[in-house]
C-alpha cells in the first residue's frame, strides 16, 4: 500500500476558496481529509465537497464546543453531508447511532502529561466501540519517552482499529511509529495551520515516509534536548532515499529528557540506532558499550557518543565528531606531511575527538584551553578547526578576534547554527579557505551511515552537498519590517512557534555584537549605526529557520532595501498612523526626533513606507487581530514558498 493513503490531513473549515485551494492541492496526493468544524460557515456546503473531491475519504471532527448548536448536532450534519466518519469525544457521552458504512472514531485526548491510566481509558472507549468503529487514543508527551507508553496499546489490540500517538512537544516522531505499528492512518496539518500540538504537516510526511511502512522498516533517529532544528533528519533521509524518491528507513527527531527511559522503550519498539546530540552525548557513552573501530576509540578516548547502535541485544556507542571534521578537512587540505600541524581552538569533548582521529591521521595537533585561546595566533598553523561552541546561537561570540587564519589555511568551524559564523567570516575575508560546520556534518553522517547500514551505499557526498544546499535554501529567514510598534517582535514570536523556528531582533542582535546601546548610538553616530546594520543584516538573512524583526529604520539605508527586496520572504508590517500612536502612547518609547510624537510617526511613515513596500514580498496589516496578521503570513509562505508545486 503507497503510504501516501495512510496520510490525514487536518484543516479547518474556514473561508471556502482558501480551503479549496488546499484541497485542490491535496486532491490525488493524500488519502483522507479531516475537517475541524469548530468555525463552520453556514454558507459552506459540505456535501458538495465530498462531490468535488472524489477521491479523498472525508472525516469531520470538532474539538471547540459551538455556541449555537451541540457538538453532536454539528458533527451529524457532516454525517447527513455523507462523510466517511465522524470524531465523537469520550467527554460527550454515548454517541449516536450513524448510517452502515459510516465510521464512528471514539476519542479521547490528553492536555497534559498528568499521568492517566491508558489501559482504563482504552477500555472505556473499547465498551463505546461496535463494528467498523476506530478508537483513538492521544496521549500527551513533553518528551520522546513519554509517548512509549500510549504506543505500548499496539501490542494489545487490534491495530488496524486503533489511533494511539502523542500530542504535544515530544510527541511528533510517536504519530509516525504509530503508522509504523499499523495504525489505520496519522494525523497531519497544512504548513503552518496545524489543528493539535506536535502534528506533521503534508509535506513533511510526504517527503519523510517511505513507500511502505510496517515494523520491518528500519526505524531510527537523532537524540536530544533540543532537537527539533537538527539537520540530521534531513541529511539521514537523503542518504537513505532509493531511486523512486523515498528513503527506505525512518530517521525522526526525538526530544528526550531520560535517555535511559527512552532507550528501553526504543528497544521495545525495534529502533535501531540513534545519532546523538546536546545534552545526552555523555550519557549516550555510560550507556552503551565502545563499538569495535575508530568511532569507538573516540568514544572511549572522550567518554561522550554522538552515535548508538543496538547490537547484540544491547546498546553499542561511538563518536563521528573527529571523523567528520578531519574528512571535511581534509578535503580542503593539499599540505605535504611536513605541513601537518593542526590548531585545534578548544579542549573539550569534540575536539578531543578531533584530536584522537588527527593524530591517527598523521597530524601534529596543537589543542588549546580557553584561557590559551587568547594568546594562540591561528596564522602559524597549517589547518584550524574551531571546536567550541562560541559563535552558535545559543552560545554568540567570536573566538580569536583580529587573528584570522593565514590565506589558503583550511579553517573549519564545527558549528553549523548559523550557517555562517562571526569567525568563519573573519577567515573568508582573510583569504582562508572557510569550512562551515555542515560540511562536517554531512561527513559525520556518512561514517554514522557505514556503521549502521554496512551494505547499503549512501548517496554519494556531491549530490547530499547539493540537496543540503537546496533544503536551506527553502528555509532561509523569514523576514518582518515595519514601523516602531507595528508588531514585528510580537507577531514574529508567534509565527517562530507556529513554524518551530529560531526568533531573533536585530536590534538585540546589534546590541549584543556591537556592545553598544542602539538609542546611544543613534544620537551620536547614526552614519556609522546604519553601516553596521547594514552589514549584520546579510549575516541575519543567511540564518535558515529564523524568523528576523529588524529595525523600523533598517530600510534608511538603500543597500539595506537593496538586501531586503532580493530575499524571498520579507514582510511589511503595516500599521496606521493612528493605530501606532495609541500603541506608542500605551508603551512610551524614546523619541527619534525632536518633533511631537504624532508628528514623527507621521513624518517617518512618510519618509520610510515607500523603502518598506520596495523590500518587502507581502504587505500585511497589523491593525486587525495578531492571530489574523500571524495566519495570513503562515498563509501566504506556506502555500507560494514552503510547499513545492503550489501556487
Amino acid at each position: 500500500m503507497n503510504e501516501s493513503s495512510r496520510i490525514l490531513v487536518s484543516l479547518f473549515a474556514g473561508e471556502e476558496s482558501s480551503l479549496r485551494e488546499r484541497l485542490d492541492w491535496l486532491h490525488g496526493k493524500v488519502g483522507k481529509i479531516e475537517l475541524r468544524l469548530d468555525s463552520l460557515p453556514e454558507t459552506l456546503n459540505l456535501s458538495k465537497l465530498v462531490t468535488d473531491y472524489p477521491k479523498l475519504e472525508w472525516y469531520a471532527a470538532c474539538r471547540v464546543i459551538p455556541e449555537s448548536e451541540s457538538r453532536t448536532k454539528r458533527l451529524m450534519r457532516a454525517v447527513n453531508a455523507g462523510f466517511h466518519g465522524v470524531d465523537f469525544p469520550l467527554e460527550d457521552g454515548v454517541p449516536p447511532e450513524v448510517p452502515e458504512g459510516v465510521c464512528r472514531i471514539h476519542s479521547w485526548h490528553q492536555e497534559s502529561a498528568d499521568g492517566a491510566d491508558y489501559a482504563v481509558v482504552h477500555e472505556s472507549l473499547r465498551s463505546r466501540a461496535t463494528g467498523q468503529d476506530l478508537l483513538k487514543m492521544v496521549a500527551w508527551a513533553d518528551y520522546a519517552e513519554q509517548a512509549w507508553p500510549v504506543l505500548d496499546l499496539y501490542a494489545k489490540s487490534d491495530p488496524a482499529s486503533l489511533l494511539a500517538f502523542a500530542q504535544g512537544p515530544g510527541g511528533g516522531a510517536s504519530r509516525i511509529l504509530a503508522l509504523r505499528c499499523g495504525a489505520p492512518w496519522i494525523y497531519s496539518s497544512w504548513p503552518g495551520d496545524a489543528t493539535a500540538p506536535g502534528q506533521w504537516n503534508v509535506v513533511e510526511l510526504l517527503e519523510t515516509l517511505p513507500q511502505a511502512l510496517n515494523l520491518q522498516t528500519p526505524a531510527l533517529g537523532v537524540v536530544g534536548n533540543p532537537v527539533l532544528h537538527s539537520l540530521s533528519p534531513f541529511l539521514w533521509q537523503s542518504a537513505m532515499r532509493e531511486e523512486q524518491g523515498k528513503p527506505f528507513g525512518l530517521f525522526l527527531p526525538f526530544p528526550v529528557q531520560n535517555l535511559p527511559v527512552f532507550l528501553q522503550g526504543a528497544a521495545r519498539f525495534g529502533l535501531t540506532a540513534f545519532s546523538v546530540t546536546a545534552p545526552h552525548k555523555q550519557d549516550a557513552f555510560q550507556h552503551a558499550t565502545p563499538l569495535a573501530g575508530s568511532l569507538g576509540q573516540a568514544a572511549a578516548a572522550c567518554q561522550a557518543a554522538n552515535l548508538l547502535v543496538q547490537k547484540d541485544g544491547g546498546w553499542q556507542c561511538g563518536n563521528s565528531d573527529g571523523v567528520g571534521a578531519m574528512d571535511a578537512l581534509e578535503v580542503e587540505c593539499f599540505t605535504t606531511e611536513d605541513e601537518k600541524h593542526l590548531l585545534l581552538l578548544g579542549a573539550g569533548g569534540a575536539a578531543l575527538a578531533v584530536q584522537v582521529e588527527a593524530e591517527q591521521r598523521g597530524w601534529k595537533v596543537t589543542t588549546t584551553h580557553r584561557a590559551e585561546i587568547e594568546k594562540v595566533q591561528p596564522e602559524n598553523f597549517d589547518a584550524v578547526i574551531q571546536a567550541t561552541p562560541v559563535g552558535s546561537v545559543g552560545h554568540p561570540g567570536l573566538l580569536t578576534p583580529g587573528r584570522p587564519p593565514k590565506p589558503g589555511t583550511p579553517s573549519l568551524d564545527m558549528v553549523y547554527h548559523p550557517l555562517q559564523t562571526e569567525w568563519l567570516q573573519q577567515a573568508h575575508a582573510a583569504g582562508a579557505r572557510a569550512i562551515p560546520g555542515t560540511q562536517m556534518l554531512l561527513h559525520q553522517m556518512l561514517a554514522q551511515f557505514a556503521e549502521v547500514f554496512p551494505q547499503v551505499k549512501a548517496a554519494n557526498l556531491a549530490k547530499l552537498q547539493d540537496e543540503l544546499h537546496a533544503y536551506l535554501e527553502k528555509r532561509q529567514a523569514l523576514v518582518l519590517v515595519g514601523a516602531r510598534a507595528s508588531g514585528k517582535t510580537t507577531l514574529g514570536r508567534d509565527i517562530a512557534k507556529q513554524l518551530q523556528w529560531n526568533f531573533l531582533d536585530a536590534d538585540d542582535e546589534l546590541e549584543r555584537r556591537s556592545g553598544r546601546e542602539i538609542q546611544d548610538w543613534l544620537s551620536s553616530d547614526p552614519t556609522g549605526f546604519r553601516d553596521y546594520e547594514a552589514l549584520v543584516l546579510k549575516n541575519l538573512l543567511a540564518q535558515p529557520f529564523t524568523v528576523v524583526a529588524t529595525g523600523g529604520g533598517v530600510v534608511e539605508r538603500e543597500a539595506s532595501v537593496a538586501q531586503l527586496a532580493s530575499h524571498a520572504r520579507v514582510v511589511w508590517l503595516e500599521c496606521s498612523q493612528e493605530e501606532l500612536y495609541r500603541r506608542q502612547m500605551a508603551v512610551p518609547r524614546p523619541a527619534l526626533t525632536d518633533l511631537d510624537l504624532a508628528a514623527e510617526i507621521e513624518s517617518l511613515l512618510r519618509k520610510r513606507s515607500p523603502a518598506y513596500r520596495k523590500a518587502s514580498s507581502l504587505v500585511v496589516s497589523t491593525n486587525e487581530t495578531p492571530d489574523s496578521a500571524v495566519m495570513k503570513v503562515l498563509g501566504h509562505f506556506c502555500m507560494k514558498r514552503f510547499v513545492p508545486g503550489f501556487g
